[in-house]
């Protein structure tokens, strides 16, 4: 009888191996086709960008890449104008016109 018991708990215990190994797979985006606007935008603002990939954040769209032995990032609108994600937001006044908020 013990010898099944193992012999079940060795299975279960690969088993939930196998399973914890399978999220380990960061694969999740095979990457996502763009419109030709935003790889020439790309190429403007980071001529030496290597290993390209894409992906989507809520409008934006984002490169990331590898410049200069650094691994960086773009964003991007669906038309190609670039977003300096490294800015602050642009201040705008209060609808009292008291204060300047951050957008």
């Amino acid at each position: 009888m013990t010898m099944k018991l193992e012999k079940y708990f060795l299975l279960l215990a690969l088993g939930v191996f196998a399973f914890a190994l399978q999220s380990c797979d960061d694969d999740d985006n095979d990457g996502i086709s763009v419109p030709a606007e935003l790889s020439n935008a790309l190429a403007k603002e980071h001529p030496n960008a290597q290993r390209i990939e894409w992906e989507t954040k809520g409008a934006y769209y984002v490169a990331d890449f590898h410049e200069d032995n650094f691994e960086k990032e773009a964003w991007f609108t669906k038309d190609g104008v670039w977003h300096d994600r490294n800015r602050p937001p642009l201040c705008r006044p209060s609808r009292s016109g008291e204060k300047l908020l951050r957008e």
